[in-house]
C-alpha cells in the first residue's frame, strides 16, 4: 500500500461532538447522560478494584470484568478465535482509543507494558505493567523477553504509539514489539457507538481522563475484537518485519499503512492546537 496519500490530518478527529442537528440528541440525552455517569463512577470503581486483586486468569475475576464492563456500558465482541495460538506471547494491535486494553483484555487476557512516567498506584489502577520503559528500548525489550518465557500470559502491545480514528490510516509501527525473537498475533480493534450520539472516542490534544468520562457518559460503547492469524518473522530485520505486520493489519481494516509515526502526531497536535497570543502581548 502506498503510504504518501494519506495526511496526517486525516488521521485524527479534531472534534468531540458532531455539528449542526446532530448534535440535538446527544443534547436531549445529556441529563441522564450526566446521571448514569455519575452512577457508573461510584459502582464501577468498587467493583474494578476487587478485579485488580484476583488473578488474571481467574475465572472469577473474568466474570466480575464482563459484569463490571457491562456495567460501565463497555461491549465487547471478539471473531477469529480460531486463529488465536496460546503459543504466542506477543499481541499487536492498531490503537484507537483509550481503554483499548481493557477490552482486549476481556477477550483474551493480557498484560500492558507501560510507557508513560505513571505513578505506580495509577499504573496498577489502569492494568499496566512496568516492563522498564523509562530506562530505555533496551531494557524494556530485556524485560518483555524475560516476561514472555516467564508467563503464559500474552503481552499486548499498541505499535502505533499513539490513538488514531482508526478510518483511514495506521500510524508507523515501533520496531520494539517485533525485536522479541518472537511471533506476533496481530489484533484489529473497531470502536462503534449508538448512532444517535455521535460522539468520538478520542480526539486529537484530549486527555485520556475525559475520554474515559465520555465512556461513563454514554449508554454504550461496542469493542469488536477480531484475531488474525500469526505472524512469525521471515524478514531481514525486526524493521522489515514491523513493516510487514502493519501493512497487513492496515489491509485487513481497508486503510492505509502511513509512513507518519507518534512524535509527527506530537508535533501536528502542537501546531493545530497552539494559540497564539493576541497582538501587543
Amino acid at each position: 500500500m502506498a503510504m504518501e496519500t494519506t495526511s496526517i490530518q486525516e488521521l485524527f478527529d479534531n472534534d468531540r461532538l458532531p455539528g449542526g442537528l446532530a448534535l440535538l440528541p446527544v443534547l436531549l440525552y445529556f441529563p441522564f447522560g450526566v446521571v448514569l455517569a455519575v452512577f457508573r463512577i461510584f459502582i464501577g470503581l468498587q467493583a474494578f478494584l476487587i478485579a485488580c486483586i484476583l488473578p488474571k486468569v481467574s475465572s472469577v475475576r473474568s466474570s466480575i470484568m464482563k459484569v463490571l464492563c457491562g456495567v460501565l456500558g463497555i461491549v465487547v465482541t471478539k471473531e477469529g478465535m480460531e486463529h488465536r495460538d496460546k503459543n504466542v506471547k506477543v499481541l499487536v494491535a492498531n490503537y484507537t482509543t483509550t481503554l483499548d486494553h481493557l477490552a482486549v483484555d476481556l477477550a483474551i487476557p493480557c498484560y500492558l507494558p507501560c510507557v508513560w512516567d505513571l505513578p505506580p498506584a495509577l499504573m496498577w489502577l489502569l492494568g499496566y505493567t512496568d516492563l522498564g520503559a523509562k530506562q530505555g528500548r533496551d531494557t524494556l525489550i530485556k524485560n518483555a523477553k524475560a516476561r514472555t518465557s516467564a508467563s503464559d500470559i500474552p503481552i499486548l502491545t499498541f505499535p502505533e504509539g499513539a490513538s488514531t480514528n482508526g478510518k483511514v490510516g495506521l500510524l508507523k509501527f515501533s520496531v520494539w514489539p517485533f525485536s522479541l525473537d518472537q511471533p506476533v498475533q496481530p489484533l484489529i480493534i473497531k470502536v462503534n457507538r449508538p448512532s444517535f450520539t455521535q460522539v468520538s472516542p478520542s480526539i486529537l490534544g484530549g486527555r485520556w481522563w475525559i475520554d474515559v468520562l465520555w465512556f461513563l457518559f454514554l449508554p454504550y460503547t461496542i469493542f469488536h475484537i477480531r484475531i488474525l492469524p500469526t505472524k512469525k518473522l521471515h524478514e531481514a530485520s525486526s524493521s522489515d518485519f514491523s513493516r510487514s505486520v502493519q501493512q497487513y493489519i492496515a489491509a485487513e481494516m481497508g486503510i492505509q499503512a502511513t509512513a507518519h509515526t507518534s512524535a509527527d502526531k506530537v508535533e501536528y497536535a502542537k501546531r493545530k492546537l497552539h494559540v497564539p497570543p493576541a497582538p501587543g502581548k
